[in-house]
């Protein structure tokens, strides 16, 4: 147990050390299309067809977990610091686990390219628009 904590620690730390270097690339990158958001969580909520209830809540639970992101990106630019408390990272690092048990990133690189529901969202998003 001592040894496992001991690894995850360091994992956080060399995680924070990758986003701390790339911070400007990974704010662009999550802030992109922030200003789409509502209007992407609108169409979401509005869609009675094309999503299941449950494929619907999970990509409605995404957008606030985006949104927790856009923030405290935003927070790290203001204060001009462009560094990522550890806190963060154990955040990221706990939504990315949910992200890929939802479905909506890869859990492998399969040889076959399967389709997340984060694939289904945008080439939907794409058509509707």
């Amino acid at each position: 147990m001592v040894i496992a904590n001991e690894l995850e620690n360091n994992f956080i730390e060399i995680c924070s050390a990758i986003h701390n270097y790339s911070f400007d690339i990974f704010a662009y990158r999550v802030t992109k299309r922030k200003d789409k958001i509502l209007d992407i969580r609108g169409y979401i909520e509005q869609d009675k067809t094309h999503f299941s209830q449950e494929q619907r809540s999970t990509l409605l639970e995404f957008l606030i977990g985006v949104k927790a992101i856009n923030i405290l990106v935003a927070n790290a630019q203001a204060t001009g610091t462009k560094e990522l408390p550890t806190t963060f990272i154990e955040m990221l690092l706990s939504m990315y686990s949910f992200w890929k048990k939802d479905n909506l990133l890869l859990k492998d690189l399969p040889a076959d390219r399967i389709l997340t529901l984060l694939d289904l969202a945008d080439a939907w998003l794409a058509d509707s628009a």
